[in-house]
């Protein structure tokens, strides 16, 4: 023993102790099967890409106007003129969902009207969720407007004027709700959250482009949209 130290200090040998063998071994093995990124990836439940009239996600909409497919570094969206265009699906993504995440990429037109709502959710029983945008007429830049309603009593609305944010360039947003609590962001920075009561939905509608009762039309780009039956955590969503 007192040789292989002696070759141990002169670069010769390596001595290793039992235990620090059997450490390196555990570690080894623990970072082998530690899970990776892409194991941790949240799959939407719902995933309607926007590059088909006739077929998004499996659903057949009903379209309203002429909404035209454009095609931008190799992926497609559709195009909504902010009068006439949307799609109508006759379901609700949300239903029996406790709580939800809902993801929208989106390009919005400089010269759209002041408010425009481009997605809207609602049930037989009037409980509703939607996605809208207030427009500065001045700045031709962007604030995002979210609304939940499930009665009189039990609705919020999220929206802060002095969040802005440039149009003619794609952003993601989301409205989250855990089961209490609505929060919206963009690109996966938190703007506001509220406390709402917001039963699970039953069989309803979706309107993409206006509101479902045709108001408040969208002018620009929507690229897809994501709903998740979870609320997920900020770095989890997509910016």
């Amino acid at each position: 023993m007192a040789e292989l130290r002696r070759l141990a200090r002169q670069g010769i040998a390596t001595i290793k102790a039992p235990w620090l063998v059997a450490v390196g071994a555990v570690m080894a093995s623990s970072c082998a099967t530690s899970p990776t990124p892409l194991q941790d990836k949240i799959e939407p439940r719902i995933a309607w890409v926007l590059d088909d009239l006739h077929s998004v996600g499996g659903e057949t909409p009903r379209v309203l106007g002429a909404p035209t497919v454009e095609r931008e570094g190799g992926r497609a969206a559709l195009r909504f003129d902010g009068a006439h265009d949307a799609l109508i699906f006759e379901t609700d993504p949300l239903r029996s969902f406790r709580r939800f995440t809902i993801e929208i990429l989106f390009r919005a037109d400089p010269d759209g009207e002041a408010e425009q709502r481009f997605f809207h959710v609602e049930d037989q029983a009037g409980q509703r969720a939607l996605i809208e945008l207030r427009l500065d007429p001045t700045t031709r830049r962007w604030s995002l407007d979210t609304y939940l309603h499930a009665s009189i009593d039990h609705r919020r609305t999220l929206l802060d004027r002095s969040k802005t944010h440039p149009t003619g360039e794609w952003h993601w947003v989301a409205l989250v709700y855990d089961g209490s609590i609505m929060a919206h962001y963009v690109n996966g920075q938190k703007e506001l959250e509220g406390v709402v009561r917001f039963p699970p939905m039953s069989e309803g509608k979706t309107s993409i482009g206006t509101r479902l009762n045709r108001v408040n039309w969208f002018k620009g780009a929507i690229r897809e949209v994501r709903i998740y039956d979870r609320a997920l955590a900020p770095d989890q969503l997509s910016r």
